[in-house]
């Protein structure tokens, strides 16, 4: 349980990673 828990943390810490990595790129591109 605590392994299936901690797993999903790590994906929704990568998700919200790639979400701000490409709003970041976008608004150098916009720039």
């Amino acid at each position: 349980m605590d392994n299936v828990e901690f797993a999903s943390r790590a994906e929704q810490l990568r998700g919200s990673g790639k979400l701000r990595g490409s709003g970041r790129e976008l608004n150098l591109r916009s720039r």
